[in-house]
This record gives C-alpha cells, sequence and structure tokens, in this order.
C-alpha cells in the first residue's frame, strides 16, 4: 500500500511540473505575441507552482487553468459579427437593453432656459435627424464589439480640424454618423501607460473613417465594459464585447440545442426483420440487402406501402427522452445569469413557482440604467446643444436628460396613480396654492388631461380676471367674479400716516376695461 501510494504521489507530481512548464511556456509566448506591429506588454507570469502533490484536489488551481482561452473574443470582428447575423440569442441579449432603455420611451431634454415651444422645436428636429435611433445603434455596436462612437460631421468643414461648439451658427448643416470600433480604426498602443498618459495612447493622432481622417474631439466615443490592465491595451484603449463573458454557457447553450436536434433526429427508428439476414451477410450479398431495404422505404416514402415478402417483418420504434426540458432550462439560466438579464426577457419564458419575477425584473432595470442610460447622458446632452446651436443661435448651460421609468404598470396600477395624482393637485387648487393655469398644466404633464383648454385671448380680460382664471370661464369663476372684491391698497392724501384700504369690486373694474 505504502508503494502505491508513493507511486501516485509521484505521478501527481511530475504532472504538476508539466502544467507549472507548460504555463510558463504560455506565458512567455504571451509575452512575445505582437499586435498591429506593437509589441505586446505583457509582463511574464511568474513560474508559480499550479499544485503540489499534497495538494486537496478541490484546492488545487488545475481546472482554473484549463477552463481559460487566453485570448480575447472581442478581438475577433469576423466571429462577433456572424454571431450577431445568425444567432437570434446574440442578438436579443445585444439590442433588448438598448431598445427598453432609449426606444421603448423615449428621452426628454429640460432645461429652464428654454421655454415649452422651443423644448418641443428641439425634440422635433431630434425626431427628423433619428438622434435617438442613431444613439441606440452606436449602444448596440458597443455591446457587440466592445466600441462605438459618434461623429459630429460639418459639412463645408475639414473633419481634421478640432470640434468647436461656439463656432457653429444658426442654420448651418450638420450631419451624424454612427460607426463601430472597426470602422473608426483606431490607433493601437504605442507606449506604456504613464502618470500623465494612462491609457499609453499616442496622442494628436485622427481616426480613420474609411480612408477619411477624423479629429478626435469630432467623435463621442462610447466603450463596453473596461478590461484589466494585463488586457487593456490589447483592446487599444476600448472596452469589452458583452459576448466575452458568454463563450462558456453559450457553448453549453449550442451543444445542447445541437444534441436534443440529434436525438429528435433518431427518435423514430424503422426496424426490418429479414428472414436469412445474417446468412447473406455471411455470404457476401451486403449489396443485395441494401438494395432490398432501400426499395422498401422508397415504396414507403412515394406509395405511402410496405412490401416485403412474407416471412420478413417491419416495425417502428418511437424513442421516449426524459430530462431534456431540465437541461435546456439549466442552459437558458446559465446564460441569463452571465448577460444579467432574465429568463423572462431574454428567452421569453414566465415565471414559474411562486417567483412573479418582479425581482428580476427590477434587477434588470438597474443594470439598464447604470449600463445604458448614464452612458447615453454626455452624448444625448452634447447633441441637443448642438441642435441647440442650430435652431437658436445659443445652447443652454443646465441642459439635461429626462428618462421616463422603465417600470411597467398595470392599468390598475395605472389608475391608482392616476387618482392619486388628481387628489393631490385638487387638495392644491382647494388650499389656494396653485392658480388654474397651474391646475391644468400639472394634470396636462401627467397626462391626466389630454387634449387643449380653450381659453380667452383678449388682454383686458386677462388684465382684470388675472392668471387665476386664464383657463377658466366656467360657472364657478362667473360667480366669484361676481361676488369676489378686489383690495387695492391707496395711500391717504390727508395723513401721511397708515394707508387705507379702498374696496372695488372686480366687476367695475372689468366695466372700466372694457370702456377704456
Amino acid at each position: 500500500m505504502e508503494k502505491t501510494k508513493n507511486k501516485k504521489q509521484a505521478k501527481l507530481a511530475e504532472l504538476d511540473n508539466g502544467l507549472a512548464s507548460l504555463a510558463q511556456n504560455i506565458a512567455q509566448s504571451m509575452s512575445g505575441n505582437t499586435l498591429n506591429g506593437f509589441e505586446s506588454p505583457f509582463p511574464n507570469i511568474p513560474d508559480l507552482p499550479i499544485s503540489t502533490g499534497n495538494t486537496a484536489p478541490n484546492l488545487s488551481a488545475r481546472p482554473l487553468f484549463y477552463n481559460n482561452r487566453y485570448y480575447l473574443i472581442t478581438q475577433q470582428r469576423t466571429l462577433l459579427t456572424e454571431l450577431y447575423v445568425e444567432h437570434a440569442l446574440v442578438q436579443t441579449l445585444v439590442d433588448l437593453p438598448v431598445e427598453d432603455a432609449l426606444l421603448r420611451e423615449r428621452p426628454k431634454l429640460i432645461s429652464t432656459e428654454l421655454d415649452d415651444d422651443e423644448l418641443q422645436d428641439l425634440e422635433n428636429e431630434m425626431d427628423k435627424l433619428g438622434i435617438i435611433e442613431k444613439i441606440a445603434d452606436a449602444f448596440r455596436w458597443t455591446r457587440l464589439f466592445g466600441g462605438a462612437g459618434i461623429i459630429i460631421n460639418e459639412l463645408k468643414t475639414d473633419p481634421r480640424e478640432e470640434f468647436n461648439i461656439d463656432k457653429i451658427k444658426k442654420k448651418d448643416k450638420i450631419e451624424f454618423y454612427v460607426a463601430d470600433r472597426w470602422e473608426l480604426a483606431n490607433t493601437p498602443y504605442v507606449n506604456a501607460p504613464t502618470l500623465g498618459n494612462p491609457d499609453g495612447l499616442a496622442t494628436g493622432v485622427n481616426f480613420d473613417y474609411y480612408g477619411t481622417p477624423v479629429n478626435p474631439s469630432r467623435v463621442l466615443i462610447l466603450k463596453g465594459k473596461e478590461a484589466p490592465s494585463i488586457r487593456r491595451q490589447q483592446l487599444s484603449g476600448w472596452g469589452m464585447s458583452e459576448v466575452e463573458r458568454l463563450v462558456a454557457p453559450l457553448n453549453k447553450y449550442m451543444k445542447n440545442q445541437n444534441v436534443i436536434y440529434e436525438l429528435i433526429d433518431e427518435a423514430k427508428i424503422d426496424v426490418y426483420s429479414l428472414q436469412n439476414y445474417r446468412s447473406a451477410i455471411y455470404a457476401g450479398q451486403e449489396q443485395n440487402v441494401q438494395k432490398a431495404i432501400m426499395w422498401s422505404n422508397m415504396m414507403k416514402n412515394y406509395l405511402n406501402a410496405m412490401i416485403l415478402d412474407k416471412e420478413d417483418q417491419f416495425d417502428q420504434k418511437q424513442m421516449n427522452f426524459s430530462g431534456l426540458a431540465e437541461i435546456l432550462r439549466e442552459s437558458y439560466l446559465d446564460v441569463a445569469s452571465a448577460v444579467r438579464m432574465p429568463i423572462t426577457k431574454l428567452f421569453g419564458l414566465s415565471a414559474s413557482g411562486f417567483n412573479s419575477g418582479e425581482d428580476d425584473i427590477e434587477n434588470y432595470n438597474s443594470m439598464i440604467e447604470r449600463e445604458v442610460r448614464y452612458k447615453s447622458k454626455n452624448a444625448i446632452i452634447t447633441i441637443g446643444k448642438i441642435l441647440c446651436k442650430i435652431l437658436f443661435g445659443e445652447y443652454p448651460d443646465d441642459l439635461d436628460v429626462e428618462f421616463p421609468s422603465l417600470r411597467v404598470l398595470k392599468q390598475l396600477e395605472e389608475e391608482q396613480k392616476a387618482t392619486s395624482i388628481f387628489s393631490r393637485v385638487q387638495q392644491m387648487y382647494d388650499a389656494g396654492l396653485i392658480t388654474q393655469g397651474e391646475y391644468y398644466d400639472m394634470l396636462a404633464k401627467e397626462n391626466i388631461i389630454k387634449g387643449e383648454l380653450r381659453i380667452k385671448d383678449s388682454e383686458e380680460y386677462k388684465d382684470v380676471m388675472g392668471d387665476d382664471y386664464a383657463g377658466g370661464g366656467g360657472d364657478r369663476e362667473k360667480e366669484e367674479a361676481e361676488t369676489e372684491e378686489l383690495e387695492e391698497e391707496i395711500p391717504d392724501q390727508t395723513t401721511q400716516t397708515k394707508p387705507q384700504k379702498k374696496t372695488i369690486k372686480k366687476e367695475t373694474v372689468k366695466k372700466l376695461s372694457e370702456s377704456l
């Protein structure tokens, strides 16, 4: 027993030494790799033992070593393109978060320096140019390839010049183009990162958009998830693709799909019981046997009839497979957890058991807020300021983005929300905290009142009746106009001490204004 144990330990030690040597060789080969003609910055990985002969199996690093690729899928442009084009699952995990974040309900630009009409003109111009759709496309390619950009193209301006928004004049012509990281052909790393240049990129080098040099200031850059430092320099300043973390679960998913396809194809088997079959095989008459079976199958396919000898028999057997649904669901869970999307959104499956799916949707909405909406604010605001410059000749400093809620309410919840808002606004109006015009505006903003309220345009009417009745004209307003008294402070001409209050009926003031 002791000799057997020693032999086993010797074999394990020999295997560990071999693996350690292999790790060192891989590290050395990686440190000598080149990318686009520039030397890779990978340092030499130290020669640390993966495990020792006395290490417990669960503490060994051997499985971790074997389950790594040691190269980036993000660098495989053709592979990512074909995955997106051919596989609906990849399209869904790339497109769906972007569509839910930006296209389901469009974000709105807000500013205290622009009135409602100007904000509406700005929104119409953004819809006309398809700005939100272009930003959404840029985020699609960012999630797929790890980076993208929106090119600001000023017509009649050299794209190599630095962009300056203050030089834009009213009614200038500007176009916006979406390009992924490969179309921009950014300059790769040429230097080691330093304190003054942490990215290590060459400065003052233009992008190359299909042979046209573009100044970096004219490109709104979007990046994927940032890679660790040892890999970051390989990506030339861009981020990682979302497919990068999906390789293992996606392989498992595709393997399960292929296996199930093969099993279903073999689930139905034809069984022929031929007399003297074994003897014919031994006698070298395989071709005759094959010919007989082939002709029988042809007759069955074309004539729906089976012709056999009297002594021969034919039967069909159907194979039943159990557990396939559970295997598929496990692969669904692996993919959904890798991309942090609920299985109900990614595969369209309904929630099961005691899980209503609301918690999953809340987590998904939080992911969208962080990874799409937060990153899109700068692009939306920048383009909004450019359009303000074109439309109005100037742009507001406090321009901001307001995103609609991602939570989808049920019909009953919508009614309860509308009722609650209406009650609060009504209480403020009854307490005299808001005017009737403000009352209407607040309800219209929450879409509780739809359509326009017809108001009187007379300036005399507005001066006499005041802002409280800007949208009025009903019975309640008429009664108040006849009975309410307007108090004006008029200084006493005899005594210069305390001003006296003179009461004038509102109806009298109205008649006086009409006579004027």
